[in-house]
């Protein structure tokens, strides 16, 4: 449940007009799971971990380029 940003939880909330006092709940670890699938098929995403941490790896070096060489 960590990994839900508040914003999101905020927005479903005022969509749904719950109470600020309501948290998602998947009630199970086997539901998260079976939740997620179904999100990834409707968005047409894979779940890739090896290539995630390739493509962030990237984008690390890069941002940590331009910071250690910032314009003057």
């Amino acid at each position: 449940m960590d990994e839900i940003p508040e914003v999101v939880i905020d927005h479903v909330r005022r969509c749904l007009e719950l109470a600020e006092d309501v948290w998602p709940d998947h009630g199970s670890s086997r539901s998260a799971k079976a939740h997620r699938k179904l999100v990834r098929q409707r968005q047409g995403v894979k779940y890739d971990a090896g290539r995630a941490r390739a493509i962030a790896a990237v984008a690390i070096r890069k941002a940590a380029q331009a910071k250690n060489n910032p314009a003057t």
